[in-house]
């Protein structure tokens, strides 16, 4: 095995093998942590790509509910975040308080899910803060929200984490597949689409 060459504090000679370079040296663990937590950002993005379907992400939408009426959270900068995790169980949206559907490109409804009316204290603002949970569609449009009885509240737009645009192209360079494109990518015909519930 190469010996690598350095020298100690009264200059003398001193032979390091590679092995003990590399596992030792204080500088070098630093780079390999950031080279393995590089990769897994890296995965971590292909998942998103390759999976946009799938039920392990979720979108968290921040509402609000003050003086009776349901509204976007007024202090955020956006109104949801894409989360890798869960959505969870949800309620019947026939039995809740709340509910909201999410439209996609080709203003087809995808995915329904309803919420309860919060019980928590409220803030300084006289508000109660939600965080309601959705599965993710790479295609998704944008949500809208309804009071129990059907009547319409508000939209948000989801198009700023939507890569699959509905096109009826195929553009696998920026991640679509039959997996979380079905409408523009045919599935192989050894592979079943995945037919989203509503």
């Amino acid at each position: 095995m190469k010996k690598a060459r350095f020298f100690d504090g009264a200059r003398r000679p001193q032979l390091v093998s590679f092995r003990q370079f590399f596992y030792q040296n204080p500088m070098t663990m630093f780079m390999r942590i950031i080279f393995l937590i590089a990769c897994l950002m890296i995965l971590s993005v292909r998942q998103v790509c390759a999976g946009g379907y799938s039920e392990d992400w979720s979108y968290v939408f921040h509402l609000q509910y003050k003086q009776g009426l349901l509204s976007i959270q007024e202090d955020v900068k956006d109104a949801y975040d894409v989360l890798p995790e869960s959505y969870g169980q949800l309620l019947d949206p026939v039995s809740a308080d709340y509910y909201g559907v999410i439209i996609n490109f080709k203003k087809n409804e995808v995915f329904r899910f309803g919420f309860k009316k919060p019980t928590s204290s409220l803030d300084a603002r006289g508000r109660s803060i939600l965080h309601i949970k959705a599965r993710m569609f790479a295609d998704a449009d944008y949500v809208r929200f309804f009071a129990k009885g059907g009547a319409h509240l508000f939209d948000i737009s989801l198009k700023g984490s939507s890569f699959c645009n509905d096109d009826d192209k195929c553009n696998s360079e920026i991640g679509e597949d039959y997996r979380n494109c079905p409408n523009d990518c045919p599935a192989p015909n050894n592979k079943k689409r995945r037919i989203h519930p509503i």
